[in-house]
């Protein structure tokens, strides 16, 4: 069934009034009745004008509340209606769309379940604020989306109306003018601290430029200066102040002749120039030549062209004279190196891969070098020495090379069997990295006087050991030969008188015989060359220990110390003077104990035998111990060692032997 309309129900309501009203006809007249309804059709057509007015009336206001329902729907700003108790009672689609809800989930959702527990008495006192009746207030708050994500909002409340209890807030989405406002407040922060790091950077700067321990202008495009440090002052002589806004030519002419071409260069090209050394004489060092080095940077526009430049000077004079002493005495050192009365080479060791000498390159040599080989440096200098001198022993590359190795200086002997047919005494030390100097002293002749010399004390040791044999065989042999042949006669006269005695005489000559045969043989030994073992010194010392001692009762008490070996030479004369020291003991001290001492050290060999026999009187000569001590003291003198005997009567005897390496 369809609705009545709004006409119907209007006519409905009036025959309802007129029923409960009705008026008895009988006591009407008829002309008034014409006039009642003439009345009504007049009213009747009111009604209808009125109606019909209404009805226009009422399709406005539909048409108007319909135009601000959409307004307040689709406004850009969202709206809640909130009454007393915080629950939204309406809100438009803005709102919603704010919050991350529908419509719908928010209508009768209280409005701080929405906010948290510190936003909620904020909008609190917003509330109380306005339902006092208070005029329109504003806060901010946050609010947490459905999505539980926070949102920033600006609130401004008012009440709806005065006999309503209900609450209108307009809501306005902050959040990205805060986030703006945060993000400003950090850069206003950063701004500020880069402004402050900035002011001390340009006083750091400005401290630097003004202490600079060198010169700093400024020129612009014409040449004239704009600013110049303290330093620059001493180029010039004039007060920074008095720079500025002058050219080259009005603060020093004399300057600006040498910088002008440089500076015009670095405006032509856009390009820096740079260590270009200039002289002057400064007006604070009147008299005084000073130099400077300068470097010109130039600094350009957005266009690339040089407006300006930046002089940087350096004063170089301190150094300038230095360099001028240096050549002065690199010349005097050239001309001392040229001259020096030896040999001098320097060169640089070359190692392989592994570490190993492979040739030495001859970097310089001075001219006793070049005629002590005969051939011209520019043959080998620069060159690798295996290449010039093909063939050349390699001990000459190990001797340089352990130098460099160790970086400690070395002394060498060193006899050239390949070019000069010379002996050397060479002294190598290191410079830097494997390069190593030597000088050459040419001991060829004091080789050769040192052999004349062992020759001749060779020649004095055999005539002083052929006179020692002499007086031995003479003091032994000859007298025990000489004693066996008396008892040989007294034999002849006691052989029928007294047989016993006669064989008591033979056994007696017997024995002085082979007494007589044992110190012959001992003295053939002495006589007879001898080939020097090639054991150890340690272990021939030992060895000739035992064998000396075997025939008599004194007693040996021998202490060795250390390893080294040394010489065929050395080896030969250490072991006579010791066999000598022993031999002298034993027949003439009357000791019972030998101490012997030796240190075999690679930089000493040390020697010390006593005995404590009855000694002798040194100042007062020496009669039967002369040969043996004149023979000891010829042969250190051989090896080039030094001797020291110390003998006192009944105080024994001490000899100490050093030969130092």
């Amino acid at each position: 069934m369809n609705k009545p309309s709004d006409k119907e129900k209007l006519k409905q309501r009036a025959k309802e009034l007129i029923d409960g009203n009705r008026i008895d006809s009988s006591d009407i007249k008829k002309s008034d009745i014409k006039e009642i309804i003439k009345e009504l059709e007049i009213y009747h057509v009111e009604l209808e004008i009125q109606n019909q007015d209404l009805l226009k009336t009422q399709e406005k206001l539909q048409e108007s509340k319909t135009k601000y329902k959409n307004l307040f729907e689709f406004a850009p700003i969202g709206y809640f209606i909130i009454d007393k108790k915080d629950f939204i009672v309406d809100l438009n689609l803005t709102a919603s769309q704010f919050l991350g809800y529908n419509k719908a989930e928010l209508l009768k959702k209280n409005f701080c379940s929405l906010l948290d527990e510190e936003n909620c008495d904020i909008f609190y006192f917003l509330k109380k604020k306005v339902f006092a009746g208070e005029p329109k207030q504003e806060t901010e708050i946050t609010v947490l989306r459905k999505d539980k994500t926070p949102r920033a909002m600006k609130l401004t409340g008012k009440k709806l109306a005065e006999d309503v209890e209900l609450m209108q807030v307009a809501a306005m989405d902050i959040s990205e003018i805060k986030e703006t406002e945060s993000r400003i407040r950090k850069n206003e922060k950063e701004i500020g601290r880069l402004n402050k790091e900035l002011r001390e950077r340009f006083e750091e700067i400005n401290l630097i430029y003004n202490n600079s321990p060198i010169g700093l202008a400024f020129l612009d495009n014409s040449l004239r200066y704009i600013r110049v440090n303290k330093k620059y002052t001493s180029l010039t002589g004039v007060s920074p102040e008095g720079h500025v806004g002058k050219t080259i030519y009005e603060v020093s002419p004399k300057l600006a002749e040498e910088m002008e071409p440089i500076a015009k260069e670095v405006l032509a090209r856009d390009k820096p120039v740079s260590n270009a050394v200039v002289g002057s004489r400064s007006r604070s060092r009147p008299g005084k030549l000073m130099y400077w080095k300068e470097h010109f940077f130039p600094i350009k526009d957005v266009h690339g062209k040089t407006t300006k430049i930046i002089v940087s000077a350096e004063d170089i004079t301190a150094q300038k004279n230095a360099q001028t002493k240096l050549e002065a005495s690199e010349n005097k050192y050239r001309s001392l190196f040229e001259n020096l009365p030896d040999p001098f080479l320097y060169g640089e060791v070359v190692f392989d891969k592994k570490g190993k000498p492979a040739d030495l390159i001859i970097l310089e040599a001075n001219k006793k070098f070049e005629i002590l080989l005969g051939i011209s440096r520019k043959k080998y200098i620069g060159q690798k020495v295996f290449e010039s001198f093909p063939g050349l022993d390699p001990v000459w590359l190990d001797m340089f090379a352990s130098v460099a190795k160790t970086g400690k200086p070395k002394r060498f002997k060193r006899y050239d069997k390949d070019i000069t047919y010379k002996w050397f005494n060479i002294y190598a030390y290191s410079c830097k990295g494997n390069d190593v100097a030597a000088i050459f002293v040419d001991i060829t002749d004091l080789i050769k006087a040192r052999e004349a010399k062992d020759k001749l004390l060779h020649h004095e040791i055999h005539s002083l050991e052929k006179q020692k044999i002499a007086r031995e065989f003479h003091d032994t042999v000859s007298q025990t030969l000489f004693a066996s042949n008396l008892f040989s006669e007294s034999i002849e006269r006691s052989l029928g008188d007294d047989p016993r005695a006669a064989l008591e005489k033979m056994k007696k000559i017997r024995d002085l015989t082979n007494n007589a045969l044992l110190e012959f043989r001992k003295l053939l030994t002495e006589v007879m060359p001898q080939q020097m073992p090639r054991e150890s010194l340690k272990e021939i010392v030992k060895s000739q220990v035992e064998l000396l001692t075997l025939q008599s009762d004194v007693k040996v008490d021998l202490k060795i110390k250390g390893k080294q070996d040394y010489s065929d030479k050395i080896k030969q004369e250490v072991y006579k003077i010791l066999r000598e020291a022993i031999n002298n003991t034993i027949k003439h001290s009357e000791a019972d104990l030998i101490k012997i001492d030796l240190k075999l050290y690679p930089e000493e060999l040390n020697l010390a035998i006593s005995d404590n026999g009855k000694g002798f009187d040194i100042k007062k000569g020496y009669l039967k111990e002369r040969y043996g001590i004149d023979i000891i003291k010829q042969r250190a003198k051989i090896i080039n060692a030094s001797l020291k005997i110390e003998s006192k009567p009944e105080k024994g005897t001490k000899m100490n032997l050093v030969k130092r390496f």
